[in-house]
């Protein structure tokens, strides 16, 4: 049942993230979707993702990060405080080390948010995160890393 939250919520993060990079379309305003960092070591490998944008819309805020064809999705309430979350408690994440994976979902470890500025739409912190998916071949995959991404605010 846990797993079937999770990947729910994370097929609702990246449908969102599509809906607010379409509205922001309609308005002729395609780059207002967030901007920032997020590094990770992934499995021994350090990563510093590119393509990085934040969205708030419908009581969630999401965290995406391109290098290539490896992405990296985090899904927090919108209303996220300062604090380490782990547990029943961890944020939905998800890491797509290819495009012919389907996204490995975080199942253990913590996230913790260091800052959460509602007024400048900032949301940094770090995550230690074991990311697993029954059905790929590498494994568990351990990743360590940071974010700081300014995000848009869709108003919705």
């Amino acid at each position: 049942m846990k797993i079937m939250k999770k990947l729910s919520t994370a097929f609702l993060a990246v449908s969102l993230m599509v809906f607010v990079s379409c509205e922001n379309d309609k308005n002729n305003d395609v780059n207002n979707v967030g901007s920032g960092s997020i590094t990770a070591k992934i499995d021994g490998t350090q990563i510093e993702f590119g393509n990085v944008s934040g969205a708030k819309a419908l009581g969630l805020l999401t965290l995406k990060g391109d290098k290539g064809d490896v992405r990296i999705v985090m899904l927090f309430k919108d209303d996220i405080k300062e604090g380490t979350y782990s547990g029943d408690d961890l944020p939905n994440m998800t890491y797509t080390p290819d495009k012919g994976v389907t996204g490995l979902l975080a199942m253990s470890g913590s996230v913790t948010i260091t800052k959460h500025n509602e007024t400048s739409n900032v949301v940094e912190g770090t995550f230690d995160v074991v990311f697993s998916n029954y059905g790929y071949e590498g494994g568990d995959v351990v990743a360590k890393g940071s974010f700081k991404v300014e995000y848009a605010d869709a108003g919705i």
